[in-house]
């Protein structure tokens, strides 16, 4: 994991103050003394300063009204691109940016695969700072206000959301909908980790949806508290209407695990669907079917983007699924449909 457990839980739905607050995580007192002034210049900002990302780490679990996190990526122990992902699991909608100190040529596309929000090359004037800074509060803000139209799909492994419900996916996109794809482990035990995460991150970028992930073990992810806290925090930041994840009647571990943490920490979430993967059960009887004719070349475009795993798992061959969301028509006028069992829906 890359934090430890919280030290204390954070409140669901943490209010928006209007007083901005940042988190600046540097431990080059020098520079941080500048980056600190610039912020807090004319009572902008109140700043938190911390000199070393496992403190930053500690700030996150502790506080949840922090507006966008400030961390040069040049630091001991955790480095910017850590403290990053820790950011996006504990506070998924709190804007990171990221100040490279170095010359360094690989900075700015690790920032872009690593979803930084931003990054400024050293030097940076105080102007730069507050502007960006600026922006990005409002940016994280706005996103937070927006949670009501907001969908999260659980999925264990790379490629699990997709094979299920890529499909219902891509209508919510179409309507406007946020999606975002909480996705437990990388699915090192399934094939090498750094080739399924970028597929995963191709695939999240073809949907158009956030990915988010957990770095929970691959083949050991189990229900207790640090998988109930992982959807925990996803839930509470970004307070989803719909949840989707696997079914309980599934053959694999992870898999069952992943749905019990799910409902566990879904319980004020409106809707809840557990969607099919190829390892369910014949006990999965599904009660909703989305028509997904208009997208069903689109969801075989996705899947093919996992090119590890299409090269040797039958179950992702297109004609098989083509062929599951017929067979599911059959109880849905026959169209092209993907199946999903409706734990529960709270309806007005």
């Amino acid at each position: 994991m890359l934090f430890p457990p919280p030290l204390e839980k954070p409140p669901a739905g943490d209010a928006v103050s209007p007083r901005q607050i940042v988190l600046l995580v540097d431990d080059d007192l020098p520079s941080a003394e500048a980056y600190l002034n610039a912020l807090s210049a004319n009572g902008a900002a109140d700043v938190i300063h911390v000199r070393s990302g496992s403190d930053a780490v500690e700030q996150l679990n502790r506080f949840g009204g922090i507006d966008c996190v400030v961390a040069a990526i040049e630091l001991p122990g955790m480095n910017g691109f850590e403290v990053l992902r820790a950011a996006r699991i504990l506070r998924p909608l709190t804007p990171v940016l990221l100040i490279s100190g170095l010359s360094d040529p690989s900075h700015p596309g690790l920032a872009i695969r690593e979803g930084a929000d931003d990054l400024l090359i050293a030097p940076v004037t105080a102007e730069s700072l507050r502007e960006h800074t600026s922006a990005l509060i409002a940016k994280g803000r706005a996103a937070k206000s927006a949670g009501a139209h907001t969908v999260l799909a659980v999925g264990a492994h790379p490629d699990d959301v997709e094979i299920a419900v890529a499909g219902t996916l891509l209508r919510h996109v179409a309507a406007g909908d946020r999606v975002i794809h909480l996705m437990m482990t990388d699915g090192e035990v399934g094939g090498h980790q750094s080739v399924r995460v970028e597929e995963a991150e191709r695939a999240a970028e073809s949907i158009g949806m956030t990915l988010i992930r957990a770095h929970l073990p691959d083949a050991f992810v189990s229900d207790a508290r640090e998988t109930l806290e992982v959807v925990e925090r996803a839930v509470s930041e970004y307070a989803p209407s719909v949840v989707y994840v696997h079914s309980p009647r599934d053959e694999h571990h992870d898999h069952r695990a992943s749905f019990r943490a799910t409902a566990g920490a879904s319980r004020g979430v409106p809707t809840l669907c557990a969607y099919q993967s190829p390892s369910s059960t014949a006990d999965f009887h599904p009660n909703r079917f989305v028509d997904i004719g208009e997208y069903i070349d689109a969801k075989i475009a996705v899947i093919k983007i996992y090119r590890s795993q299409t090269a040797t798992r039958l179950y992702l061959a297109e004609d098989m699924i083509r062929a599951t969301a017929r067979y599911w028509g059959r109880h849905a006028a026959h169209r092209l449909v993907e199946p999903l069992e409706v734990m529960w829906q709270l309806t007005a």
